[in-house]
Formats: C-alpha cells, structure tokens, sequence
C-alpha cells in the first residue's frame, strides 16, 4: 500500500499541493504535520506513519525535504523505511527504492552519510584554520611552513644538533626554528 506523507510550514503554501500530487501517486491513505518546522524534532505525523508502516508499503513524499530539514536526520528516517522493509518515494527527487531497490538504496545512503563525515570533517578544519587566522592577528606571515618545518625535523632527525645550520640550509632566521621547537614542544 501506498503511504504518503505531507508537512507544511504554515502558510508555505505547499500543504494542499503535496495532497494533490500524494493523492494522483495513488496513495490510500495520508499521514501529515501542518505547522511544523523541518527542523522540529517532533513530529507526530510522521511518528505515527513510522508505526503504522508495514513491510512491503511505500512511503511517498512529495520532497525529501518534507521528511526533515537535515540530511542526518532524512537518512535516520530512510534507514527506518528500509528496516521495516518498505520502500520509498520521493516524487519531486526522482527516488524509488522500486527502481533502485533495497540494496540500490542503501548504497546510496552509504554514501550520502560517507559524505556527510566528510563535509563535517572539512567544515571542522575550516573552522580550525579560521580561528588560528584570528588568533595570529595583523602583522607579517612567520617564514616557517609547514614544509619548511618538516625539512628542519628531518635535519635534527639525522642527528644534526645546531639551530644556526639546520635554519641556514631551509632558509629561516634561527629565532623562527626556535619558535616554531618550542610552539611545537620539541
């Protein structure tokens, strides 16, 4: 049987175009949240869908967006389709687990949360480099990069004990190898 789902912002305007396009897929029977934000974690209508699905049902959705507004949060729904054994479809996306099947689909979510641990980890190294930017405030750049500095632990890791020549041969003033060892605890 075909289950669908519609949720609206009040006032969004979408609420009666989702009935209509969930009505001509064929769906029997309509599970909604009227006034609820995608970002609202309570969701009755949708808690009560997730109930009454049964294997082999079809959730149909006018958007995936209608089922949250964070992907995490689209994926936990799906997996929770997918476990009960129902399929999935989203009209204006253009998904059916029919057409991809389960496994097709769950591939897909493999890879969507793979990329979601991803943008979060980009995003976190961003957000890293952004603050040791405010942190290093105006003035001149050091001269010591990174590779610079890997040169100069390779130096010392061949055994060469004075800062003067290991900071003469990568081309740094013997303060910045000084500072650089000490910020770096070496």
């Amino acid at each position: 049987m075909k289950v669908g789902y519609r949720r609206s912002v009040a006032g969004d305007g979408f609420f009666e175009i989702q009935r209509v396009a969930l009505e001509a897929a064929g769906c029997r029977l309509l599970f909604e949240d009227h006034g609820v934000s995608g970002v609202n974690p309570c969701k009755p209508g949708l808690e009560q869908l997730l109930e009454a699905l049964q294997p082999d049902d079809v959730l149909v959705v006018w958007r995936l967006d209608r089922l949250a507004r964070d992907i995490s949060d689209v994926l936990e729904v799906l997996v929770q389709v997918l476990v009960l054994g129902a399929g999935l479809v989203s009209l204006k996306d253009g998904i059916d687990s029919d057409l991809l099947g389960s496994e097709g689909l769950l591939v897909v979510v493999r890879a969507l949360l793979s990329h979601r641990g991803h943008v979060e980890a980009e995003r976190a190294l961003a957000e890293r480099q952004r603050r040791l930017d405010a942190l290093r405030g105006p003035g001149r750049p050091g001269s010591m990069s990174d590779a610079k500095w890997a040169e100069a632990r390779e130096c010392f890791e061949a055994g060469e004990t004075s800062v003067a020549r290991v900071a003469g041969k990568i081309g740094v003033c013997r303060q910045a190898l000084y500072r650089k060892r000490r910020a770096e605890g070496t």
